[in-house]
């Protein structure tokens, strides 16, 4: 996944939820319109935070651990790159 910005456009908004977004980048995550915590980074009501909370980690764990279980270490991760360019 490319994680792309428009600093141009709005970059309070995006300085204020890089984090979110990065997160979000990691696999195909996407925003839980009703969910409320205000910790998660799925959450629609997300408020800037330093630290990832625990359903947040549960999402990566299931993802890379049961989803994406294909192991990557770094030769492999190369191969992937050179094969993109």
């Amino acid at each position: 996944c490319i994680l792309e910005l428009n600093t141009e456009k709005n970059s309070e908004l995006v300085k204020k939820n890089l984090n979110q977004l990065f997160f979000l980048s990691l696999g195909r995550f996407f925003v839980i319109p009703y969910d409320t915590n205000e910790t998660s980074f799925v959450s629609q009501n997300y408020q800037a935070q330093n630290t990832l909370s625990e359903l947040d980690l549960k999402i990566l764990k299931i993802h890379y651990n049961h989803i994406y279980d294909y192991p990557i270490n770094r030769d492999t991760f190369l191969k992937l790159v050179s094969s993109k360019k």
